[in-house]
């Protein structure tokens, strides 16, 4: 299983990195659409959920990731989400086409000793993954990646390809679980909603119209 060192909280991938020193992450406004209403239901609450992102011209591509380090301080897990898409535009949810190019996940963040025990490990628990309402989520082969630092700040994630059909199976969900061989951990509130939104980000506006 391939490893790969995260130098921030929250990561796009390779070719983010590439980005970072051109494009700024910015704050994303969540807006109601018929597209995202049609899968989530009413905006409501989804409004406060925290969404950063940017679109690069260079590239033409969208970049797109839930959730905030912030929100998460004190917490010993926390979940985040990326998409990456091809284009400044939304993506409607019947574009089988985009969505198959797309890059789709959701990492999970692991503190603390458990945190470096599982780096330890050197791969995840066999059998784990999603349950999303009691049914289990299709996933990709998850990647672990290292922590470097202090033991009393360990972050260790672990980051899962979600194809598009699971991403809305997971924003969909009252209750998601990841199941890590004998140990289980639930998404907050917070994590779904951002993790909602962004998915309403992505059907409803992209990064390059706000």
């Amino acid at each position: 299983m391939r490893r790969f060192t995260v130098a921030i909280v929250f990561f796009f991938g390779t070719a983010v990195q590439q980005l970072q020193g051109q494009v700024v992450q910015r704050p994303l406004k969540v807006a109601s659409c018929t597209e995202a209403d049609s899968l989530l239901g009413p905006l409501g609450n989804d409004r406060r959920g925290v969404v950063r992102g940017f679109y690069s011209p260079e590239g033409d591509q969208t970049f797109l990731t839930a959730g905030s380090a912030a929100q998460s301080m004190g917490q010993g897990h926390y979940f985040s989400g990326t998409i990456r898409y091809f284009g400044a535009k939304p993506i409607t949810a019947g574009d089988s086409l985009v969505w198959a190019t797309a890059e789709t996940s959701v990492a999970f963040f692991l503190r603390g000793r458990p945190g470096l025990q599982l780096q330890e490990s050197g791969s995840p628990p066999p059998g784990g993954g999603f349950v999303a309402d009691d049914s289990v989520v299709d996933v990709g082969s998850p990647q672990l990646g290292e922590y470097h630092g202090p033991p009393e700040m360990t972050v260790v994630p672990l980051n899962y390809p979600v194809p598009y059909r699971s991403l809305v199976q997971l924003a969909q969900a009252n209750s998601i679980v990841l199941r890590l061989g004998d140990s289980r951990y639930k998404m907050s509130s917070d994590d779904r909603r951002n993790l909602r939104a962004m998915l309403r980000i992505a059907l409803c506006t992209g990064a390059g119209e706000q």
